[in-house]
């Protein structure tokens, strides 16, 4: 058994989110706190630092069961990247609607969502029903105005009311979606696509750019262990990231492995697509590696992840592709959650697919704060925890 953690390394991945490490600074300090009451780790996050053009960095010490550790939590910005697809006009919203239905109707890829998991499918369909629901009220609405005015012989004024009718309708309803975070999903749906047809050619500089950041520091050895934690629509970009790291361990001398620590993951809703040849060869370089130890958490009650689905099995087409998968484990937040607190969050779909990043009411299994910043290393804790399961 190898020592205990003094010096750590984790490399953060945040989802389709614009805010940036200002946000995540903030919640990983507050929620922390908050878990260290629950898991007795005792935790100081200091004030968050820029490391290079492309990352900030907040350094925490921790006290646990007497020992103390050192962690480096590196967020890694994409965040400009994302406002820049971060549509917010409604006709913008409108055109994304048809082009990713279009997309993921025609190339068969909802229906291989759908096959893997219903759950993703089933919330893909509600920024459509919204959208639709939305433009079927403006135009009856608006055709209600016109038509009464015109009975009254006001038939130009009856259009022009109808027009204003129809486009405060669709306002409110923008307003209103925006709110319940209704057209997030749209817009990594779209992202996704445009990703996959190779539009974004300014992503992939910026992937080349961590990987080789995080390289380095697996190369220097001056950590006891490097983790990359990804959340949601930042998994897919953990697994381009990783492979091209794991090839750069394969042909070096660098004994160190990485470890990956995916939450929430929507792999498949890239990995699905017909043009994204690339990231199936990634996960197929991840599947047959030593340098890598993969943990993957999700939960069935997250509406915006593939609950327990295996992204390099439902992938690769041909089994000779892959010759293991990461370990799949339910993080079980109905038992780590007061009832009445989970029944809250179970309301709000945006709130519980972030809840992997948050503090619980009970000590469970799963506890993101005591993998990045506890005594025991990675692969240990799950080996305690899980009583030793393994990659498949």
């Amino acid at each position: 058994m190898k020592p205990n953690i003094q010096r750590r390394h984790v490399f953060y991945l945040s989802g389709f989110d614009p805010r940036g490490a200002s946000f995540y600074h903030r919640l990983f300090k507050e929620e922390a706190q908050k878990q260290s009451k629950i898991n007795g780790i005792k935790v100081k996050v200091h004030p968050r630092k820029k490391q290079n053009q492309h990352s900030q960095a907040w350094t925490i010490e921790a006290e646990d069961e007497g020992q103390k550790i050192t962690t480096q939590y590196e967020f890694l910005r994409w965040d400009d990247i994302i406002r820049q697809h971060w549509i917010k006009s409604f006709v913008g919203i409108f055109i994304d609607f048809i082009t990713v239905s279009w997309i993921y109707i025609s190339t068969g890829t909802l229906r291989r969502v759908a096959k893997t998991s219903r759950t993703p499918a089933i919330t893909g369909l509600y920024p459509a029903v919204f959208i639709a629901l939305s433009g079927l009220l403006a135009i009856l609405f608006s055709t209600l105005c016109m038509m009464l005015l015109s009975r009254l012989g006001l038939a130009i004024l009856g259009w022009l009311f109808g027009l204003l009718v129809f486009i405060g309708i669709l306002y409110i309803a923008k307003l209103f979606g925006d709110r319940i975070n209704v057209f997030w999903l749209l817009r990594i749906y779209a992202f996704t696509a445009r990703w996959a047809a190779g539009g974004i050619k300014l992503l992939e500089q910026r992937l080349d750019f961590f990987a080789d950041q995080i390289f380095d520091v697996l190369q220097n050895n001056k950590q006891d262990e490097v983790i990359i934690v990804s959340h949601s629509v930042g998994t897919m970009l953990a697994v381009i990231i990783s492979s091209r790291i794991v090839r750069k361990i394969d042909n070096s001398q660098v004994k160190q492995r990485l470890n990956m620590i995916t939450l929430g993951e929507c792999i498949p809703l890239l990995s699905l697509l017909p043009k994204a040849s690339a990231i199936k060869k990634d996960l197929s370089c991840l599947s047959s590696t030593k340098n890598l130890y993969w943990i993957d958490y999700t939960s069935p009650a997250d509406g915006a992840c593939f609950p327990l689905v295996d992204p390099v099995k439902v992938s690769l087409s041909k089994q000779f592709l892959y010759k293991s998968s990461p370990l799949l484990l339910s993080t079980r937040f109905h038992k780590l959650l007061t009832d009445q607190h989970y029944k809250k969050i179970r309301r709000n779909f945006y709130k519980m697919h972030f809840l992997y990043l948050m503090s619980s009411d009970y000590r469970g299994q799963y506890d993101f704060f005591a993998m990045v910043t506890g005594k025991h290393r990675l692969e240990e804790r799950i080996k305690q925890q899980y009583q030793g399961r393994k990659r498949q």
